[in-house]
């Protein structure tokens, strides 16, 4: 039988040349693919200028996996924001478009495998004591921030410890300044043992229940558990932003339908957040959508308001005396359909 060697031949050199190619990919894909931890809720709209780093970080993260088509530029987009649906959709999470803890702990296990996130069912207090003595080297030692510092809820505040070499991911609790659990700031690994924290911002518990007052920091090992020698931070004060009005769209008149939408612009405004007219809680009506920054606040008049001029306030808690939790009057015309 006569071989043609010729054929056999361009087909030997196309094996080798796709196994050359499949060996250079599969290196550049490991080479691209590194550890990604996710700390806070990313979202469209948000820059590394605001979020330390942490949008190009996601970005290179989609980009390697091949969710994101667009070159990695530290903002997120629309882009950005397809991306993260798409991931979303694949994990099987709720496609928000936002980072949330879900979402944080899918990339962190798919590009992490050594570092198991977990997120404990309640944010209740560990039952370990705070020690004043000298630093111990097998404990976890808050150092950030520190005695007298004051914060105001949307401020970024670094959060920096010390702790044994061989704690690979931690846990960030706040408590306030006798020990009751607030909630989880974040999870992750954290290498440089440092986290910029933007106030306010929590993986689980109530936002809206941090109210004024004296609070502080604890970091344990998210594997092992807290130690009886770990140490929280000195105790620090946060406040709420004041509630403040700034503008209004439509410009000062408003449809009272229960349908066509408004726009506050201005600051302070939470999930717990509503409008009254006039100083009278009748009437009152809930925020349909809230900026995380609260700075944006989208409501309906209901149809109970009647036409005609009105002075309409934003407010946090259902108390016309307490003045510091309500906003500056607008003066705006009401007209019905």
């Amino acid at each position: 039988m006569k071989i043609n060697l010729r054929k056999y031949s361009a087909l030997f050199i196309n094996i080798c040349i796709t196994i050359i190619l499949f060996e250079s990919c599969s290196s550049t894909y490991a080479a691209t693919l590194s550890c990604t931890l996710i700390t806070t809720n990313l979202y469209q709209g948000s820059t590394d200028l605001t979020m330390g780093g942490q949008i190009r970080s996601l970005q290179n993260y989609l980009f390697a996996t091949g969710y994101l088509t667009a070159q990695p530029n530290g903002v997120f987009g629309p882009a950005t924001l397809s991306a993260v649906k798409k991931f979303q959709s694949a994990y099987g999470i709720q496609t928000t478009g936002v980072t949330g803890p879900l979402t944080r702990a899918a990339i962190q296990k798919n590009s992490c495998p050594a570092i198991t996130p977990t997120l404990p069912a309640s944010p209740s207090t560990p039952s370990v004591t705070t020690t004043t003595s000298a630093t111990n080297p097998s404990a976890i030692v808050v150092t950030t921030p520190t005695q007298g510092t004051s914060v105001v809820v949307g401020d970024y505040i670094s959060i920096a410890w010390t702790a044994p070499s061989n704690i690979i991911a931690y846990s960030i609790l706040l408590e306030d300044e006798n020990g009751v659990g607030k909630g989880y700031i974040s999870l992750g690994g954290f290498p440089e043992k440092q986290y910029t924290w933007r106030v306010g911002a929590m993986l689980s518990g109530d936002t809206s229940s941090i109210a004024s007052g004296n609070y502080r920091i604890r970091v344990q090992n998210q594997v092992g558990g807290p130690s009886p020698l770990d140490q929280t931070s000195k105790v620090f004060t946060i406040a709420q932003k004041p509630l403040v009005i700034q503008s209004i769209l439509p410009k000062n008149t408003l449809t009272a339908d229960a349908k066509t939408g408004a726009v506050l612009y201005g600051s302070g405004f939470t999930n717990n957040s509503f409008v009254y007219f006039d100083d009278s809680f009748n009437g009152s009506t809930k925020a349909s959508y809230v900026s995380p920054d609260g700075t944006i606040f989208v409501f309906t008049v209901p149809q109970t308001i009647s036409a005609g001029y009105h002075t309409m306030r934003v407010s946090n808690i259902y108390d016309l005396s307490a003045t510091s939790t309500q906003s500056n009057p607008l003066a705006i015309t009401i007209i019905n359909n």
